[in-house]
């Protein structure tokens, strides 16, 4: 199967059996969406008058080139997955390999531009309980009939702010894996803002990967815009650290979930760290 879209005024033509990914010119583009459908006399008739002024040669040579690809298997590749796709849905079939846990319905930022509503997704701020939380871990047990390995995310709002019931939830697991015959991967979404020498002793001992520092502190212009609405103007962040540190405008700072975590371990608050890195910037 072959999709065309354009993107940031480029042609692109993805071959999805193959994975190869091609980014061509307009009559390419054009000639890509005739090619299966119509014989390479009436392509040449249909392209000419859309460029009149690309030579007929030109558009015979685009077309040459196009049957390479396919010839090739980069272009309307046969789909070797098809035959088999019944059969592999039928065998997995009712089986979980990974939760996602929301075990935090709140957030220690109010970001106006937040999808989840500042966390607590146009609901009511809540924490979720170890024992809610059990259950859904003996519920991925359970129906992950034989997989071996699983995986499972702490999200939020923050997850950062139930770090106790995290901790229990992990423990528990791993108590488990050797008599369900199961490995679990714990992942942690977070802002970042709440990491500390727990957090990070924690996650190293036991195995838990924070997984990506959302855009509470960076984002793309309109993120940017909708925040200066806020109640926190300017992108303004409050009470960084728990220490209660308040932070300037950092929305133009790139920043990743590794840089807070080495930094917090250098024994660096988020806020002061930030700091830092604005400066840097300036």
């Amino acid at each position: 199967m072959v999709h065309q879209f354009k993107f940031k005024n480029c042609n692109i033509v993805l071959d999805a059996s193959s994975g190869a990914l091609h980014v061509v010119d307009d009559i390419a583009y054009d000639i890509t969406e005739l090619f299966e459908k119509t014989d390479e006399e009436e392509i040449i008739k249909i392209i000419s008058k859309k460029y009149p002024s690309e030579p007929k040669e030109e558009i015979k040579e685009c077309i040459g080139q196009i049957r390479a690809l396919k010839e090739n298997g980069k272009l309307f590749s046969e789909d070797n997955f098809e035959p088999y796709a019944g059969t592999l849905k039928q065998k997995t079939a009712g089986v979980v390999k990974a939760l996602c846990l929301h075990v935090a319905h709140t957030c220690n930022l109010n970001c106006e531009y937040c999808f989840a509503s500042q966390g607590k997704f146009h609901g009511e701020r809540a924490l979720m309980s170890f024992e809610t939380g059990k259950r859904a871990l003996d519920f991925l047990v359970e129906n992950s009939g034989t997989r071996h390995n699983l995986e499972v995310d702490f999200f939020g709002g923050e997850p950062l702010m139930n770090f106790d019931v995290v901790k229990r939830l992990v423990k528990y697991a791993r108590s488990i894996e050797k008599e369900k015959n199961k490995n679990f991967r714990f992942t942690l979404t977070t802002n970042g803002m709440l990491i500390d020498d727990d957090v990070i002793e924690f996650s190293n001992k036991h195995g838990v990967s924070p997984k990506e520092a959302y855009c509470a502190l960076f984002g793309e212009k309109r993120a940017r815009e909708a925040a200066e609405k806020s109640e926190r103007k300017n992108s303004k962040i409050h009470a960084l650290s728990q220490g209660g540190n308040a932070a300037d405008d950092f929305a133009d700072i790139p920043l990743n979930s590794d840089e807070l975590w080495a930094a917090k371990k250098a024994g660096i608050s988020p806020a002061d760290y930030l700091k830092f890195k604005k400066r840097g910037n300036e």
